[in-house]
């Protein structure tokens, strides 16, 4: 739900009043996970976790359909209107991977669209600096693996353009700022 959200709003331009910030599972939204709460308790879908053993592995999560999902993607695509075909295709997409594809893609594309937003080069270079740079669980992508992304994502119609905000750290997050100690 977070890498889709994420990549409505920043490469479909989907208009929502959501900030992202820099997740360890690449680009999250306290809003879209506040959102994933209320889809479960009008029973759009339930969710299930699976903690993996490996601590650098994010959980993966599960949707599966609950009794009145008819009813949510009739209030989903009002909400999307005309971004309703992109948003298809891009659940289709992202249904086809496994959680840690999910996150490599959420994760490149915060990368790749944050280098075009502030000026720097978006080489393949910068793009795995960016992706390792971004949490410490992220060096577990090769820079091979990262490149086939890359490729997939110029393949599929998903190559940032620089468009939408820069995903910023949440506040809690933030470098705190006061007196430095003498």
């Amino acid at each position: 739900m977070q890498k889709f959200a994420y990549v409505m709003t920043a490469h479909h331009g989907y208009e929502a009043r959501v900030e992202f910030g820099p997740g360890k599972a690449g680009p999250f939204s306290q809003a879209v996970a506040d959102a994933e709460r209320f889809a479960v308790g009008r029973g759009y879908f339930t969710l299930h976790t699976e903690p993996k053993d490996d601590p650098s592995l994010s959980a993966a999560t599960r949707f599966t359909p609950g009794p009145t999902l008819a009813a949510g993607r009739a209030v989903g695509l009002t909400h999307l209107g005309e971004k309703a075909a992109n948003a298809q295709r891009l659940l289709d997409h992202i249904r086809q991977m496994k959680t840690p594809e999910a996150e490599l893609f959420g994760t490149v594309y915060a990368v790749w669209n944050g280098l075009l937003l502030d000026d720097k080069s978006a080489d393949d270079a910068a793009i795995i600096a960016g992706v390792h740079g971004w949490h410490e669980s992220k060096k577990k992508y090769t820079p091979q693996a990262i490149r086939e992304r890359i490729e997939w994502m110029k393949a599929n119609g998903y190559t940032p353009t620089g468009r939408g905000r820069r995903t910023e750290p949440t506040k809690a997050e933030k470098p705190k700022r006061g007196r430095k100690k003498a």
